[in-house]
């Protein structure tokens, strides 16, 4: 039998390693045996399988660095006058497997030679002039790979934009392997990617605006904002970033400001802005969180890499739902975010009822919000109106200055019956005018088995004149150069 060949075939015990996963896989599938390095009778496994471990996580997780300066290098190198000297990075193999395995510099050394002898060539166009195990080499931490992710998310959204967008198995496959993650995703006791919105959370209430191009219409919202503030009826509801069409969800902002800037109004309409308190507690997906998401491991644990590739991929998965679209691209650009949004609706491993994200038309660097409430959690509780109430509402008065703005709304509310002692009155209802007051029904399937989730305040109502529109830009020149044929050229 060949040295080589013993090397391999020398039995350690998970005695001799300390890292965490290597001893629990010695434990559940070593063989008994005595180990070659303390003589101890135990769970065993061949130092072939620990090298052959050993090197696939060095391949996963490190890279070999540079063994000789780059020309850029070089030439600083040879200036006189450059201090600069190169040193080669990283960490030398044979500390890198004693620090990973957690072992002795002598285990290390055998798990190293193993490895070279495997590998032990130099390919002649190899840069480095070395074999991956060399005694010299050096290896520093490789990032995250994303790109099994991310090549998987292009192909949901070619999927959903070409082939199916319904029943789409592909879709609801990759969107489980994204989020059940995020489910089950922990940092202490909590989980930092759903938090809670309602009544004594920093999430209240949440603003919303709607722009009207006509006073009549305008006029006509004033008196029944529950309905003409809040999410449209499904009829009337226009596929968005995070709904399809028909579908009506709640989009609202943590701000007035960033509220208007969602509806980008034009010159000369009016926006009619309000406040919807929440009144039951709800959980929002928080997208801000994603890029926060770390995962932790060993660098033996095949599902490790994996691991870190889905948490690299969340750091951009925000970035992606919420980008910039331009309105001829709404209607294909906007089928993936519809996926996520349809499948966080429905997912019972996340149980959320909403999406909370930042605002793109505010600008990256502010901190103002959007939300998007599911269908199951959009449904505005109706004013309190009683039978018979006369509503109007006006956009100012006639004073002797002349037209002054202002908007009111005025309620005219019928007198409830009072019974006199001996006196013949009407009828007396047989509940209290109170008991009496109910929500009024105009016919657009207000009523549903929904919870009420949100209340509009109708005293935070404000109706805004646009009077201009500004712009932040970032200007670039645009250089012109003519090039004649057969003449030197700059480009």
């Amino acid at each position: 039998m060949s040295s080589d060949q013993e090397l391999e075939e020398r039995r350690i015990c998970n005695d001799c390693v300390a890292e965490a996963f290597l001893v629990k896989r010695i434990d559940d599938e070593g063989k008994d045996a005595d180990c070659d390095y303390c003589g101890v009778e135990g769970a065993t496994i061949s130092m072939s399988e620990l090298a052959d471990r050993t090197g696939r996580a060095i391949s996963e997780h490190f890279y070999r660095t540079a063994d000789q300066p780059d020309a850029w290098q070089e030439m600083r190198q040879r200036d006189k006058e450059d201090d600069y000297n190169w040193n080669r990075k990283g960490q030398p193999i044979l500390d890198l497997i004693q620090e990973i395995v957690e072992t002795d510099v002598d285990i290390a050394s055998d798990i190293r030679t193993i490895l070279d002898q495997r590998d032990g060539f130099v390919d002649p166009s190899d840069d480095y002039g070395e074999s991956p195990f060399d005694a010299d080499a050096c290896y520093e931490g490789r990032g995250p790979n994303s790109d099994y992710w991310q090549s998987e998310w292009d192909r949901l959204t070619r999927s959903l934009q070409s082939e199916a967008r319904f029943f789409n198995k592909a879709a609801v496959r990759h969107l489980h392997d994204i989020f059940a993650g995020v489910a089950s995703y922990r940092r202490g006791d909590s989980n930092p990617l759903v938090i809670a919105a309602g009544p004594g959370t920093m999430h209240t209430a949440f603003f919303r605006a709607r722009t009207f191009q006509t006073e009549k219409e305008l006029l006509a919202a004033l008196k029944r904002p529950d309905l003409e503030l809040g999410p449209p009826p499904e009829h009337a509801a226009r596929a968005g970033r995070m709904n399809a069409r028909g579908i009506s969800v709640f989009y609202g902002s943590s701000n007035i400001e960033t509220a208007m800037g969602e509806v980008r109004p034009p010159v000369g309409s009016h926006v009619l802005c309000g406040r919807f308190d929440v009144i039951r507690p709800l959980r929002l997906l928080n997208l801000k969180a994603l890029d926060t998401v770390t995962v932790s491991g060993s660098v033996f644990d095949p599902e490790y890499a994996h691991q870190r590739g889905w948490a690299q991929f969340l750091k951009t998965l925000g970035d992606l739902l919420v980008r910039p679209v331009m309105p001829e691209a709404e209607h294909n650009d906007y089928l993936a975010t519809q996926a996520v949004a349809e499948y966080l609706a429905s997912s019972d491993e996340l149980e959320v009822d909403g999406i909370l994200f930042p605002s793109v038309q505010r600008g990256a660097d502010r901190e103002d919000l959007n939300v998007v409430l599911f269908r199951k959690a959009s449904h505005v509780e109706a004013l309190q109106i009683p039978p018979g109430t006369q509503i109007d509402s006006r956009s100012g008065e006639d004073t002797d200055e002349g037209w002054e703005i202002g908007f009111s709304v005025i309620e005219s509310r019928p007198v409830p019956a009072v019974r006199i002692e001996g006196v013949a009155t009407r009828e007396i209802p047989k509940t209290s005018f109170d008991e009496a007051v109910m929500s009024f029904d105009d016919g657009r399937g207000l009523q549903s088995d929904r919870i009420e989730t949100l209340r509009v305040c109708c005293e935070s109502l404000q109706v805004h004149i646009v009077k201009a529109v500004r712009v932040e830009h970032e200007a670039h020149a645009v250089r012109r150069q003519i090039w004649n044929e057969g003449t030197a050229s700059d480009f």
